[in-house]
């Protein structure tokens, strides 16, 4: 099951302007991993643009900038290990783009999260394509195998840790 969310700002590289913050469809799920194991999944994507300056060619460009930024392959190589980028506290998830840091609160299920807790790694998923904010799961879910047979994802692997208490992250770890 998809759980989508609202829009994040979150800067996304242009080849002209990289000081244009634009939002972000984000969407998570569990999924399985090539072992048939039961994993997390984030899908990061672009909304449609509503000018009609942006071409879908802009999109493509601006979130493979992003999708290189944070480290992500192409599903045809090996996966990246993006090392601990998740965050979980208090019911809630966070994700850090390291290499170009920035947090971005996902919108995440009490099961996603439990999954999250028992096996602290999740899949990150980077459309290329854009994807509407209020998409349904079926069309989501036809928006991520058009995006696969038309290499337009690119993947890493994102790590958890709990924070417990006050502490913030990288201090006084549970699991």
């Amino acid at each position: 099951m998809l759980t989508p969310s609202r829009p994040s700002g979150l800067w996304v590289p242009e080849a002209s302007r990289a000081d244009i913050k634009a939002p972000l469809t984000i969407r998570t799920w569990i999924g399985a991993d090539p072992r048939g194991q039961g994993i997390g999944f984030v899908l990061l994507a672009h909304p449609p643009m509503t000018s009609h300056d942006a071409a879908c060619a802009d999109i493509h460009r601006r979130m493979r900038a992003l999708a290189f930024a944070a480290g992500l392959r192409t599903p045809d190589q090996s996966v990246a290990d993006l090392g601990t980028c998740l965050t979980a506290q208090d019911g809630a998830v966070c994700l850090r783009l390291v290499r170009i840091n920035k947090w971005l609160s996902l919108p995440t299920h009490e099961h996603w999260r439990r999954l999250l807790l028992m096996r602290p790694e999740a899949a990150l998923v980077i459309g290329l394509a854009p994807l509407d904010v209020h998409a349904a799961g079926e069309e989501a879910d036809r928006y991520l195998d058009g995006c696969l047979h038309d290499g337009e994802l690119m993947v890493g692997r994102v790590h958890a840790e709990r924070v417990t208490g006050d502490a913030t992250a990288g201090q006084t770890l549970t699991t």
